[in-house]
């Protein structure tokens, strides 16, 4: 279930652009309390008009943060990226075993050498996070349209709270300023999604 490219243009000089592998819909519409954030296909090029307040805050993306909603474990972490990731993601009591090790270091370590460092339930716990399945879908997000570089988001549930949250971290919006998810179908009618 893929979401096609999206354009958002947040102010003038920034055209936040998002398209999705696999595209089966035409359009999905993100509702905000001051925006519409629209998907579009990638035959229809995304010019939309968005509404937003003088006073909005400027979006701000940054795939390599530890610290982002939904954050995926890079193997290319140092130490210090890397503790900033156990910390985001309740392995905070084990910070001071983990930290001199970066995310290449951690990959390395077997399920045994995990739950004899952090004990058996967060061991387990930790090895399934880096070692996770593969994202169901992915979709990319140009904040800049000029620049043509892209940031992956990855839902490994496809659920509208699990798109709802990434699309909102990756975009720098807060959860509650989207109120509504719409996917365009046939004949151009919204369908919400729940």
């Amino acid at each position: 279930h893929a979401f096609p490219p999206l354009a958002i243009p947040a102010n003038p000089s920034l055209q936040p652009f998002c398209k999705a592998e696999k595209t089966k819909y035409h359009q999905v519409d993100l509702v905000t309390s001051g925006n519409i954030l629209q998907v579009k296909d990638e035959t229809s090029p995304a010019q939309l008009d968005v509404n937003t307040s003088p006073d909005s805050p400027p979006q701000k993306t940054n795939s390599d943060n530890p610290l982002c909603g939904g954050s995926i474990f890079n193997a290319s972490w140092g130490p210090q990226q890397t503790s900033l990731w156990l910390q985001a993601n309740r392995y905070s009591s084990h910070l001071t075993t983990l930290s001199s090790y970066s995310g290449i270091d951690l990959l390395r370590l077997s399920k045994d050498n995990l739950t004899q460092l952090c004990g058996l339930p967060d061991g387990i716990r930790l090895y399934n996070a880096l070692h996770s399945r593969t994202a169901v879908l992915t979709i990319y997000i140009c904040i800049d349209i000029r620049e043509q570089v892209y940031q992956a988001v990855y839902l490994s549930s496809c659920t509208s709270n699990e798109l709802i949250n990434k699309m909102s971290a990756a975009l720098g919006l807060s959860v509650p300023q989207i109120t509504a998810v719409y996917v365009r179908g046939p004949n151009n009618i919204k369908i919400i999604i729940t």
